[in-house]
């Protein structure tokens, strides 16, 4: 297994969703240079930054 990747899809147990975003070409190419780096997909590198997004975040989610 690569690197710094933990084959989260394998052992998560909440389902996925698609979707689709759009980022901006630079904050592309350095996800790119993470994924070579760690082994880990573009896509769970963004889901990881989502996931400190919104532990950042869970009071207001809470409270909403």
């Amino acid at each position: 297994m690569p690197k710094g990747y933990s084959g989260a899809m394998k052992d998560n147990k909440d389902s996925m969703v698609r979707t689709a975003l759009f980022v901006k070409s630079g904050q592309m190419a350095k996800l790119q240079i993470l994924s070579k780096v760690t082994g880990a997909p573009v896509a769970e590198l963004i889901r990881r930054a989502i996931d400190v997004y919104l532990e950042q975040r869970k009071a207001e989610i809470k409270n909403g």
